[in-house]
């Protein structure tokens, strides 16, 4: 889901014409198509034509409705995903740290795998959107209730194919 945008503006500023016009817009994206529906509606007067009263005669409401559509190649989709391996130091074996980033990860789509290093440090590859990650980062500095994080090594990572996170032993 992209934007979502609402606006509203006087379309005139001369004393003798009056207006004013609102839009919504939307953006969604499925599979390989990008849809963007937004419907406007305009309604606008003028002074300049009067009828023997004195009332506006020249009143124009207008609604228009849009839809732009466009494809995205498959490889683009391919190209957002990134993927970065962590280093966490501190309190962090013992604790669920794994089974935290297991969690974590699933929640935010990411796939990859944590596991024990031999000097107390958890290793963890993760693989996902790159707004993903940044949440994830923020997860794994955080760690899980017990668990007490003295400091995460990022790296960036070559992309590899994984489906879903696993815990290695």
């Amino acid at each position: 889901m992209g934007y979502a945008l609402v606006a509203v503006q006087p379309l005139s500023r001369k004393p003798a014409s009056r207006g004013s016009g609102a839009g919504a817009g939307v953006e969604l994206d499925a599979l390989f198509l990008r849809i963007s529906p937004e419907i406007r509606y305009t309604r606008w007067g003028s002074d300049t034509f009067l009828d023997a009263a004195g009332q506006l005669r020249s009143n124009r409401n207008q609604a228009d409705f849009l839809l732009g559509l466009s494809l995205q190649s498959p490889m683009a989709r391919v190209r957002r995903i990134t993927a970065r391996r962590y280093f966490i130091r501190g309190r962090v074996q013992g604790v669920g740290f794994r089974y935290y980033a297991e969690r974590e990860a699933a929640a935010l789509g990411i796939g990859g795998y944590a596991r024990n290093l031999e000097d107390g440090r958890v290793e963890v590859y993760a693989a996902g959107t790159l707004e993903a990650l940044q949440e994830f980062t923020g997860a794994m500095w955080r760690g899980p209730r017990f668990s007490d994080v003295r400091g995460v090594e990022v790296m960036d990572a070559p992309v590899q194919q994984y489906e879903s996170f696993a815990i290695e032993y």
